[in-house]
């Protein structure tokens, strides 16, 4: 891997500089929340992760002052 990855609590963060993350947080089994240092927040929820039968689904959100400006998931 040419550039460096950086470890920070169950966060691998692929980063040129330097890293981008001001701190990260479990909240539960499900859901991760990053605070960026540009003021954004990104929250992670993984969904079915220990269904047998359905793939597990991720969905990222991300918002900026509490205003949700992005979702994106794998359904």
């Amino acid at each position: 891997m040419d550039k460096p990855v950086l470890l920070t609590d169950s966060i691998l963060e692929p980063f040129e500089s330097e890293s981008k993350i001001e701190k990260v947080e479990a909240t539960d089994e499900e859901h991760l929340t990053v605070w960026l240092k540009d003021g954004r927040k990104q929250t992670i929820t993984i969904e079915r992760l220990n269904n047998e039968k359905l793939q597990p689904k991720v969905i990222l959100s991300t918002s900026v002052e509490d205003f949700i400006s992005y979702v994106e998931s794998t359904e």
